[in-house]
């Protein structure tokens, strides 16, 4: 019995040992791949702003960060710009203005991607933004940029229709009761 209780207790610190290793290794890896993006963030949440920029191309890696990248008011440079993401345990929100369309293509693993945003089909089509990402355990959101007046006339309406719902939920509480 005391040689299965050391066997035991053998296995479970090589599992141990296995899994700091592994982790130092992935740790080294992600370090060697966000070296060669633009912007490098790393367990933080912030805003990056490529607004009255010409934009051209531009690399973003996360890592168990959030990020939102906003284009209000950017114009692309040569009709095509690229923007390359890199993600690991992250969450990306990339805003975009009206007159863009988008191509999205990349490797996710174990993550969500989300475009809100009409996709380009050909070369004639204004101004695209190409978006290559990698991720993993992470999410990408690419949608357009509300004007401030309709995200307060939305907001506004959204709070009318909570409110007329409790109203009707009431006055139907109030007739149960009477009845």
């Amino acid at each position: 019995m005391k040689n299965l209780k050391k066997i035991v207790k053998v296995i479970a610190l090589l599992g141990l040992i296995l899994a700091v290793v592994k982790a130092i290794i992935e740790g080294r890896s992600i370090k060697k791949l966000m070296a060669t993006y633009d912007k490098k963030i790393k367990f933080n949440s912030t805003t990056l702003n490529y607004d009255q920029e010409a934009f051209d191309q531009s690399s973003v890696a996360l890592l168990c960060s959030s990020a939102t990248v906003d284009f209000k008011g950017s114009e692309i440079k040569f009709k095509e710009g690229i923007l390359d993401v890199f993600g690991r345990y992250s969450a990306i929100k990339i805003m975009l203005p009206k007159k863009w369309r988008v191509r999205l293509g990349g490797i996710a693993n174990r993550s969500a991607v989300m475009n809100n945003v009409e996709e380009a089909e050909n070369f004639d089509e204004g101004q695209v933004l190409n978006i290559n990402y990698d991720l993993k355990s992470s999410a990408l959101s690419v949608a357009y940029i509300k004007d401030e007046e309709n995200i307060e006339d939305e907001t506004i309406e959204e709070i009318e229709e909570v409110l007329e719902e409790l109203a009707e939920d009431r006055v139907d509480d109030v007739e149960e009761t009477l009845a």
